[in-house]
């Protein structure tokens, strides 16, 4: 689960970061 919680919040972050890009 928390493996889970690790993926999720590190892909969060990479989808903020490429939005970011586009910008």
């Amino acid at each position: 689960m928390q493996l889970l919680r690790d993926n999720l919040t590190l892909w969060t972050s990479d989808m903020q970061v490429s939005a970011l890009s586009f910008c």
